[in-house]
Parts: C-alpha cells; sequence; structure tokens
C-alpha cells in the first residue's frame, strides 16, 4: 500500500452537515493519517466539541482538536454561525485549547514538505497562517480547498460560502503560491447524499450513522429539502481517490467585488477538480462509513 497521505482537516463543521461527512472519512480512511483538527468561523469552540463527538464515534479519539479564533476574520467580520447541522454539545476536558493558526505554523515549521492541509471552511486560519508565517504555504505539501466558483452553476448560483465569508482571507490564500488542489462549488455540487442513500447508512446501525444521520436529518429540514451536496466529502477524496473525479491544471487570479471573490484564469497554479462521479462517490463513501465501530 503507498504511503499514508498525512493530513490536517480545517472544518467549520455544524453549519452545513457535509463537513461531518468528510471528517469521518478521514478518521476512517487506510489511505489517510489524520493528524490533527483545527475548527474556523465563529463558535469554533462548539464546532471542537461536535468534531470531538464525530471522532470518537469513528474510534479517533487520540486525534487532537484545536480551535481557531473566535474574533474578527480577516476582512474584520464579526461571524455569526447557523449551526443547522449542530448537536447539543458540552466541553471536553481532552479539548486542546491550543490556538490553531500557531498549531498550524508550528506544525507546518517542524514537518516541512509532509502535511497535507485540507481546509473545507472559511479560509480565515489559512490566511492567518499565511501572513503570520511566510513559509507556510512552502511548508505544507499540499493545501487542499473546497471553495469558489470559476464557471457558473448549473442553478444560477452568484458566490460561493467559503470564499465569500472571509473574503480577505480567500485572496490571500489563493495569490499565496501554494500547491492547491481546489473542489469547485460547480463541480462538487453534483455528488448528492439523498434518502436512498440515509436508507443504506441507518441499515449499518453503528454509532457513527446514528450522529451522522441526526446531524442530516437537522440539516435538510433547516433547507426544506431531502438531500445534501457533498462538497467537502468529494474535494478530501480528490486527494486519495482521484479516479473518482476528474483534475484539470490551471492558473487562477482573485480579487472581491461587491464581497465576493471572483476567481478567473491567472498566474497561481492550481489543480482543479472539473468533474465527479457522483454515483460511484457515494458509494465508496457509504462503504467507508461502515468501518466504524
Amino acid at each position: 500500500m503507498a504511503d499514508r497521505v498525512k493530513l490536517i482537516i480545517d472544518t467549520d463543521l455544524g453549519d452545513d452537515v457535509d463537513d461531518v461527512f468528510a471528517l469521518a472519512m478521514a478518521a476512517l480512511s487506510e489511505d489517510l493519517d489524520l493528524i490533527a483538527v483545527t475548527t474556523v468561523h465563529g463558535d469554533t469552540q462548539y464546532r471542537a466539541c461536535l468534531a470531538r463527538m464525530v471522532l470518537d464515534a469513528c474510534g479517533a479519539d487520540d486525534v487532537p482538536i484545536y480551535t481557531g479564533s473566535i474574533g474578527p476574520n480577516m476582512t474584520g467580520q464579526m461571524v455569526e454561525t447557523s449551526m443547522a447541522a449542530g448537536l447539543p454539545c458540552v466541553s471536553l476536558p481532552d479539548m486542546q485549547q491550543c490556538h490553531a493558526i500557531e498549531f498550524l505554523v508550528e506544525h507546518a515549521d517542524s514537518n516541512p514538505g509532509e502535511t497535507t492541509l485540507c481546509a473545507i471552511g472559511p479560509l480565515t486560519n489559512v490566511g492567518m497562517a499565511v501572513e503570520r508565517d511566510e513559509d507556510f504555504v512552502s511548508n505544507l505539501k499540499k493545501l487542499v480547498i473546497m471553495g469558489g466558483q470559476l464557471n457558473p452553476s448549473d442553478d444560477g448560483r452568484v458566490g460561493e460560502y467559503n470564499f465569500d465569508s472571509d473574503a480577505t482571507a480567500a485572496v490571500r490564500v489563493i495569490e499565496s503560491g501554494a500547491d492547491m488542489l481546489i473542489g469547485l462549488v460547480e463541480s462538487t455540487w453534483h455528488a448528492r447524499f439523498d434518502q436512498e442513500h440515509r436508507e443504506q447508512l441507518d441499515a449499518q446501525q453503528s454509532h457513527l450513522s446514528s450522529l451522522l444521520l441526526k446531524m442530516f436529518d437537522q440539516y435538510v429540514e433547516s433547507r426544506n429539502r431531502l438531500w445534501t451536496p457533498l462538497y467537502d466529502p468529494i474535494t478530501l477524496a480528490a486527494v486519495y481517490r482521484p479516479d473518482l473525479v476528474t483534475i484539470q491544471n490551471e492558473g487562477l487570479r482573485a480579487w472581491v467585488q461587491d464581497g465576493k471573490v471572483k476567481l478567473d484564469k491567472g498566474s497561481n497554479p492550481a489543480q482543479l477538480v472539473t468533474k465527479v462521479d457522483g454515483v460511484r462517490f457515494v458509494e465508496y463513501m457509504i462503504d467507508l462509513l461502515s468501518l466504524a465501530p
């Protein structure tokens, strides 16, 4: 078996439910070595507690969690969070209180070229790490990002939540010179978890499946629909299952217009996820989740 990918996940889980599916995948995949989780955007302490619940349900109670700032983001905004996929949660005694940005910078500096950082939330932590250490992105093996919109989406969406939630950070990261793999919203949108998939996961009758489905049910009810896109899990899968996606090499530039991040062709090299095999991916994900204890 090839060497496992050493991975850190930076997540805003609790708002959308796809983050928790991605986190569970990272904890359960034999292809990944989940080193740590960092939380970002708004109530990062609560997000850390949710992450602890998911990791414990995967049997990954030894994976540390580091909380991001609860102050203004790089755009200068205080963040309001919906927690549409959140559950009642209390602070746990083993939760690391070390600041996420300090951990990211120190870990990358101590392990140059070894670690892949997968950012599946707003890019506040990553942007602040770039600002703190000019060598941060060069010390990473790869920076994987779910976010951004290069082409119009099938549903007419304008803008993308993760990038637009901290536009200053998104532009700073895109222009940082990082070795980037980006799951664009218009492509990752096409992998969806629906009620048929819910039944398949429910049949597993594990603590993890019960936890994920409680969060899924609460989330889709808040969105008044019966399914959810799997933006974050697809982006994560592109790291180690490229057979499930189409990846295209492209150059990007990023700027802010009317508060939204605009992407176009430019001089910053990136690998872009442009197509996904949604059916095969969801089958793979459900099988992977069955490995939970």
